[in-house]
């Protein structure tokens, strides 16, 4: 039986898995999160990732490293404070907030096992 085309780019696809991997990291990275503000790269590496279509740019090896040392602390501090940002705006928006309760503090307690599941054995005699 002879597979048609399609068929067998379809199984080359399935089988050729782990040839995706770099590429869809690689996206990941570079993709500026909402979160953060920034993309992962830059807070791992200190520096924008340089992709082969990017224009090359002059930069000597003393002052790339003075350059790392100003402003990735401010990078990084940004990036935190973008993050408790983003915790407390959604720690706001969630409707079911946790409830503190006290020793001596009268509660309702609901089962909901045996809400869901009926068995005279669970039942009190």
């Amino acid at each position: 039986m002879k597979r048609s085309s399609a068929n067998t780019n379809a199984y080359k696809e399935t089988t050729m898995w782990d040839e995706f991997i770099d590429p869809a990291l690689m996206t990941y990275c570079i993709t500026k999160h909402a979160t953060t503000g920034v993309t992962s790269f830059l807070l791992v590496y200190g520096r924008k990732a340089v992709l082969p279509i990017d224009e090359p740019y002059d930069l000597h090896i003393r002052d790339r490293m003075m350059q790392i040392v100003e402003e990735v602390p401010y990078i990084r501090e940004e990036a935190r404070h973008m993050i408790r940002h983003s915790q407390q705006r959604m720690i706001k928006n969630d409707l079911k907030k946790e409830k503190l309760f006290y020793i001596g503090e009268e509660v309702l307690y609901h089962d909901a096992a045996k809400e869901k599941h009926y068995s005279s054995k669970l039942e009190e005699k």
